[in-house]
């Protein structure tokens, strides 16, 4: 997710691809989409981003600025935004229990100390882990060439891997101790965010493969579908996943499956943009440009739920199918429009913007 200066030059089928990405963000939340559809979301709607910032890092070549001043500003631009918006869900929630009278604080507590900690209270772990994973892959950048970079992160990622496993097993066997719920917390906001940096890593490998080579029309089409087929297969045998708990059947399948589902949506993106532009395509650059607003607000900010009670009103009960998620998605891009128009007018540092790019 970029949440740079929103006047630079932007990168058109980057933009689109993030749109595509909180299209299915929001899907996955939404409890009336059923297992079937959610296999396909999960898989890869989040590795999305991550790739997207890798292929950032590659073009803007990060590795080659000073190290402090970057840190800075990934600092200000990735968790000012997460400070923020931590302490407004904190208090948004306290506000919900304290007018409905419910004895609840003890979730309070739990989600104080996780935005503490850095787990993240609900969509807002991304931001630790995107912070993290690019402060990590690009110190490993600067101190390595690319072959050693392949090296470290593969060593990473499965170092990962492994101890998630031993992590795992033995969370669930001292699951009813309170001091051990925390402490997993703590050791699952780092495991996952080692993790990630593969994600960041494929995308920046991927800008050195297939982007920089500014590759034909046809060519863009035929990858598409590739990656297409190869995440579609993969996802069969991949079922349900969560990156956020790290539960996944195959860690290694995950992978393939997040990286080539993600690629798909990126070069279909890329093929869009030769196209004569359309107002699709103006759409989603627009929600791909303000991604971060609504990954932070759609949830803990109630306006999915929102978008839900106002649809309920049309129809006598739920629809368990795609279509009424899509129509509950378009309702929240529609709410979400004077939130993203006040963020970015009159708090735009609240998304680590300064005032003078809003």
């Amino acid at each position: 997710m970029e949440l740079s200066n929103i006047k630079t030059k932007r990168i058109a089928y980057l933009d689109m691809a993030r749109g595509i990405g909180m299209v299915l963000v929001v899907l996955g939340h939404i409890e009336y989409l059923g297992a079937g559809w959610l296999r396909y979301v999960t898989a890869f709607h989040m590795p999305l981003f991550f790739l997207v910032s890798g292929i950032l890092i590659c073009k803007k070549k990060e590795e080659e600025k000073p190290f402090a001043g970057l840190i800075k500003k990934k600092l200000v631009s990735i968790m000012v935004p997460y400070v923020i918006f931590s302490l407004l869900s904190f208090l948004i929630e306290s506000s919900r229990i304290w007018v409905k009278g419910l004895d609840e604080w003890n979730v309070v507590l739990r989600q104080l100390f996780q935005s503490c900690c850095l787990q993240g209270v609900s969509t807002l772990w991304f931001l630790p882990a995107l912070f993290m994973g690019e402060v990590i892959f690009i110190g490993i950048r600067k101190k390595t060439p690319l072959w050693g970079t392949v090296i470290c992160v593969c060593v990473i990622v499965m170092g990962a891997v492994v101890i998630n496993d031993y992590e795992q097993n033995f969370a669930r066997i001292h699951a009813v101790s309170r001091a051990y719920r925390l402490l997993h917390d703590v050791c699952s906001m780092f495991i996952r965010n080692l993790f990630c940096v593969g994600f960041l890593a494929a995308g920046y490998f991927a800008e050195i493969i297939f982007f920089e080579k500014k590759l034909k029309g046809f060519a863009d089409v035929c990858l598409a579908l590739v990656f297409g087929m190869i995440a579609f297969v993969s996802i069969q045998m991949s079922g349900l996943v969560d990156l956020r708990s790290m539960r996944f059947a195959s860690a290694p399948l995950y992978v393939v499956v997040a990286v080539t589902g993600s690629m798909t949506v990126i070069f279909l993106c890329k093929c869009l943009t030769r196209l004569p532009y359309n107002p699709l395509q103006q759409i989603m650059e627009y929600y791909g440009r303000n991604s971060l607003v609504i990954m932070v607000t759609h949830m803990d900010f109630r306006v999915m739920y929102i978008a839900i009670r106002l649809l309920l009103l049309l129809t006598i009960e739920p629809i368990y199918s795609i279509l009424f998620c899509l129509v509950i998605v378009a309702i929240v891009f529609v709410l979400e429009i004077p939130i993203i128009w006040a963020v970015n007018k009159y708090f735009p540092f609240a998304v680590g913007r300064s005032s003078k790019s809003s």
